[in-house]
């Protein structure tokens, strides 16, 4: 777990850069007009490419984790990529039907055009994140991230740039077609070779039945609100500040979130990693190993963000005196954001084990509770102590959310979702389950050899 976490951070770092890396080119070559409905096209396809599989992505991950057979490795996968393709059929037949009567409707071209070019890019999305839940229990998290992170931009930032030299007039409608096929490529190499070239062969010739999938959408319901409720909370918190505090409150309170959001990338990582572990923990009721190797991650994402939150800290002035005076608000609020971070970090990989452990329902029903909670906290603050309020509020919510989720695991599945207090338990835990791992190699190769 140790050295998959730490390889797929830094291809996530390296990931993060290129991606920073691809915006700034595309946004250089658009302009202004064409990259914002770029943009706007990118960010609606991701998001339905996150709604499309209706769960049924987080069921396949959790089932690849346990599965010992490649024939039902391919119908998991099939079975995930059919409820896909049924909800993305849906979505192109609204598409054409606002294509054809959008107008008559009133609806603006310019948002036509968005919708068509969100389509354009969301089925090689869609398949591409498919294929990154099938790859993480199967190859390991550092390869099954590789191709989206570092192939895929380097890929797109050269077609644009051959484009761009070939005299091609780059609009917002070329870099969409452009950015699908980059996704195409990166998907038909990825699932060419190695474990993912066997499921996916076995896949086709093990196609699902209609009640199969009927089964694998009702299983993966409650994962829709789990995979938007995040991206509800991150769209909606600058609608709730600008109400209350106005505009500029709103760029502080982002720039802020996304600077404090840096201690929770190793947290991510984590969690990625964590699933498949979780999972057969889960399927061999292993509840003893699981709950010291959820406290061993949480001790390891507790201290990552420690410490990255003492460097954002630190450097926080230079990175404020870089955007200008009119951003000098960020200071007043950055240390609460920060430790909102720290504090979404202290249960660790909690997340993964309500995932693989049959308590996606609970999770799911504890998010709708919670969101709209949040949200309005976060008002009240803003009402008592303007945008330094509304950090405090997001701050008190993210302690009662994590406490939520603590005291639901515990009480579920008595695992404890807390860092070690001590580094010696730390040190003994590493050095028991190194001695079990060695001894589990040595008594196969004797049999093996027998």
């Amino acid at each position: 777990m140790l050295s998959d976490a730490f390889e797929t951070l830094v291809v996530r770092v390296l990931g993060i850069g290129l991606m920073f890396a691809m915006t700034t080119l595309t946004a250089r070559l658009l302009g202004a007009d064409e990259y914002g409905a770029f943009s706007a096209a990118w960010a609606l396809a991701i998001l339905l490419a996150t709604l499309a599989p209706v769960g049924s992505d987080r069921v396949l991950v959790r089932n690849l984790s346990t599965v010992e057979t490649p024939e039902q490795a391919g119908k998991d996968t099939a079975a995930a990529h059919v409820c896909t393709g049924l909800i993305a059929l849906q979505m192109l037949a609204a598409v054409a039907v606002l294509g054809f009567r959008g107008e008559a409707w009133g609806l603006r071209s310019s948002w036509l055009r968005t919708a068509f070019l969100a389509i354009t890019m969301f089925l090689p999305i869609a398949v591409a994140y498919l294929r990154q839940w099938v790859a993480i229990p199967l190859t390991g998290t550092r390869a099954a991230v590789i191709p989206e992170q570092i192939s895929l931009p380097v890929l797109f930032m050269g077609f644009l740039l051959l484009a761009k030299v070939s005299g091609v007039a780059l609009t917002a409608t070329v870099a969409a077609v452009l950015f699908a096929l980059s996704m195409v490529i990166v998907w038909l190499v990825s699932i060419s070779r190695g474990p993912l070239r066997l499921t996916y062969r076995s896949a086709l010739g093990n196609l699902p039945g209609p009640s199969l999938v009927v089964q694998r959408a009702r299983e993966g319901i409650p994962f829709v609100s789990v995979a938007i409720g995040g991206v509800v909370l991150q769209r909606c918190l600058p609608v709730i500040i600008a109400a209350a505090c106005g505009f500029r409150a709103t760029a502080l309170f982002a720039l802020g979130l996304q600077y404090a959001g840096v201690p929770e990338i190793p947290l991510g990582v984590i969690n990625l990693c964590m699933i498949p572990r979780c999972a057969r923990h889960y399927q061999h009721g292993e509840f003893d190993k699981a709950h010291a190797t959820v406290r061993l991650a949480a001790t390891m994402t507790f201290c990552l963000a420690v410490i990255l939150a003492i460097v954002t800290w630190t450097i926080g002035p230079t990175l404020i005196a870089l955007l200008g005076r009119s951003f000098q608000g960020i200071d007043t609020i950055l240390p609460t954001l920060l430790l909102a971070s720290i504090v979404n970090a202290l249960p660790g990989p909690a997340i993964p084990v309500m995932h693989t452990m049959k308590l996606e329902s609970l999770y799911s029903r504890m998010l709708l509770a919670f969101l709209p909670a949040q949200l309005v906290l976060i008002w009240l603050g803003c009402q008592v102590a303007d945008l330094e309020g509304g950090a405090m509020a997001y701050l008190i919510g993210r302690i009662v959310w994590n406490a939520s989720i603590i005291i639901a695991v515990w009480r579920t599945r008595r695992i404890l979702c807390l860092p070690f207090m001590s580094l010696e338990h730390v040190r003994y835990l590493l050095n028991s389950q190194w001695s079990a791992e060695e001894a589990d190699s040595s008594e196969s190769k004797r049999s093996l050899a027998a």
